[in-house]
């Protein structure tokens, strides 16, 4: 991955704006993604702000062999670091068009649902010249390998 931290602006759009925005970019979905979208946790805000995202691989959080998600959240806040909401996702997704093919970058954020059937948050991924804005589901004891990149904001100063 050559980019490691984007300037991102987020907010001043509703949830209908953003999915117009990212159908018209012709981002792809799947079903999690649509969950995630459709769920009234999902909050936009009305206040534009510019936020830093800065990605890291569980190795460089620390964990060579991989590590469950408590793990890296952990070490990731004892950096500074801070998780994303949803709606950084969605706008991460419209501003970040130049990844890289077959590169995936999970939005690390907090889960929105309690019942374990339904998506955790969102990753970015590309695919022959495909961009996707997915939902994912994963366990507390699922370990993410070492070489998964996860993204979180970086705290203004």
């Amino acid at each position: 991955m050559v980019d490691r931290k984007w300037d991102i602006k987020v907010g001043g759009k509703t949830k209908d704006e953003l999915l117009l925005l990212l159908s018209e970019s012709k981002t792809s979905f799947n079903a999690y993604a649509v969950l995630l979208f459709m769920s009234e946790k999902f909050l936009t805000h009305q206040k534009t702000k510019n936020v830093t995202v800065v990605a890291l691989s569980v190795e460089e959080l620390g964990f060579e062999a991989g590590a469950i998600y408590s793990d890296i959240v952990g070490a990731a806040t004892s950096r500074g670091l801070e998780l994303c909401s949803l709606e950084l996702a969605a706008n991460f997704r419209l501003q970040y068009v130049e990844q890289t093919n077959r590169s995936q970058i999970t939005v690390a954020s907090r889960e929105i649902f309690d019942d374990k059937v339904y998506p955790n948050g969102f990753y970015l991924r590309a695919n022959d010249k495909e961009l996707w804005l997915r939902g994912y589901r994963a366990s507390d004891d699922w370990v993410w390998a070492a070489d998964s990149v996860f993204a979180f904001v970086e705290p203004t100063e």
